[in-house]
């Protein structure tokens, strides 16, 4: 099932998938500012969550690319007023060829604030993929398109299986951290999302564990229709929505009062599903379920397909689904672990000259081209070999930084400008822009915030340092964060 309304113009060397994985949708992408619980404090004290770097490219650039490659030449991005100027420069810088269209909203909005400021900038005639600000995923957002079309969908979520690795604690194992509960229907098995009646991903529970109290709550007529019902507890909701047009006049309900996305517009569209009543869902809705039979209707008499009554598709106006990749990566930016993870995973990738993510910059990857480029080399000049041995294959490097002798950097992101002085060693770590490390300092597994001087002879082991700050000479830090949150 296809609009004819077209919300995306192709670009000319576009293929014919790229085209119809498009046509009849718009992007809004939004760059939220709050760290909620500042679980990567300080890292998003001056700076929003989508625009921290991940292997040295903002996230909201990995984002917008992500669509890009797939057919989007635009794009509504809202943000902040503090941020418009950050968000245009990433888009200069990485996206040139994309039409975005920045929007401004209020400091402190809320993510229904914030897609309803990008109501008056979108076609009314086209469904809206929404991606959200802490979202990094390279899986293949075509599919989900294809089956938020081939089921006429209110809404289709992505859901990403966890991927970070269960803690440990006193050499113990302790279970993974579960953030959310996905229940799907499990009556049939997933097949094809192009075979209608093996693609049976349907959304039929949606909570964040978080706000969940100790009932959960089902409707009786939910059971009826759908009594096979698994809740997945290793499902992470990706942020990352498709809703359909008629959407936005749900937000107008004057009865209802809509403040996050997931958990009140996503989780009343999943209430309303196999409902006698359709109050609270605007007409529009049931207008766009006609058209949609209609099209299923012309297609299986075309196929010459005879279809039982069972297989028949109910007059079921609000559907819900929710898209398990079979393979990709994704995580969600709530932890600084996940932060890492995103920076190791891409950062191979990047190396490994992946085409899903940025390409390489000259020498941006040392051990690879030989070398690196001293802040005292212009642009044309070739790189250094005798510094290769310094890095090995995961590691990046950005311009015009100052690496000396002896100095050793393993999986690690080296931003741009940064001074490493003599006898150094870095790994597993995140170091941003203008960082100074001074002699004999040792780095492990920490992130190490824009203009910081770390003091000569001084180890840190799993540490955040904050903006602008002074570590002192011969300091010995282990999972510590500075500066303090003040409470």
């Amino acid at each position: 099932y296809q609009r004819r309304v077209r919300g995306n113009r192709m670009p000319r060397n576009a293929s014919v998938g790229s085209a119809a994985a498009v046509e009849g949708l718009q992007l809004i992408v939004l760059v939220e500012s709050e760290d909620e619980d500042n679980v990567v404090f300080p890292l998003a004290d001056k700076n929003h969550v989508s625009l921290l770097p991940v292997a040295n490219v903002p996230l909201l650039a990995h984002q917008l690319r992500s669509f890009h490659i797939i057919g989007f030449v635009e794009a509504v991005v809202v943000c902040e007023e503090g941020a418009k100027k950050a968000v245009h420069e990433v888009i200069k810088t990485y996206l040139p060829g994309m039409q975005v269209n920045v929007v401004c909203v209020k400091p402190g909005a809320n993510s229904v604030e914030m897609l309803s400021a990008a109501r008056p900038h979108v076609n009314v005639a086209c469904d809206m993929v929404v991606v959200g600000s802490d979202t990094i995923t390279d899986c293949a957002m075509h599919e989900m398109i294809d089956l938020h079309r081939l089921r006429g969908a209110a809404v289709t979520m992505l859901a990403i299986p966890r991927m970070l690795p269960a803690t440990t604690s006193g050499g113990k194992t302790a279970d993974a951290v579960v953030t959310d509960l996905v229940g799907l229907d499990s009556s049939m098995h997933w097949g094809s999302i192009r075979d209608a009646d093996q693609a049976q991903q349907r959304l039929l529970y949606l909570a964040s564990a978080q706000e969940l109290d100790d009932v959960c709550t089902i409707r009786t007529s939910m059971l009826t229709h759908c009594p096979s019902i698994r809740v997945h507890l290793n499902l992470v909701d990706a942020n990352i929505y498709i809703f359909a047009h008629w959407v936005f006049e749900v937000l107008d309900n004057p009865d209802r009062h809509f403040a996050s996305i997931k958990n009140d517009l996503v989780t009343y569209l999943v209430r309303h599903q196999h409902r006698s009543s359709l109050q609270g869902i605007p007409d529009a809705a049931s207008k766009t379920w006609e058209d949609y039979m209609k099209v299923q209707d012309m297609s299986t008499k075309l196929l010459s397909m005879n279809c039982s009554s069972k297989n028949k598709p109910k007059n079921d106006v609000v559907q819900c689904y929710a898209l398990v990749p079979g393979e990709g990566f994704g995580f969600r930016l709530d932890s600084m672990t996940s932060y890492m993870e995103m920076n190791k995973y891409v950062t191979h990738e990047r190396s490994s000259g992946s085409n899903k993510w940025f390409p390489l910059g000259n020498h941006e990857c040392p051990f690879r081209s030989g070398g690196y480029h001293s802040g005292a080399q212009g642009e044309a000049d070739p790189p250094q070999p005798r510094n290769r041995k310094m890095f090995d294959a995961d590691t990046l490097v950005g311009e015009k930084c100052d690496i000396q002798e002896r100095s050793t950097i393993k999986r690690s992101v080296i931003g741009r400008g940064c001074k490493i002085g003599t006898g150094v060693k870095i790994q597993n770590c995140v170091l941003m822009e203008n960082v100074v490390i001074e002699d004999g300092v040792k780095l492990e597994a920490s992130v190490i915030c824009s203009d910081t001087v770390v003091g000569a002879g001084s180890s840190l082991t799993r540490c955040r340092i904050g903006y602008g700050e002074q570590v002192a000479i011969k300091s010995e830090m282990r999972d510590e964060v500075y500066p303090l949150l003040e409470m």
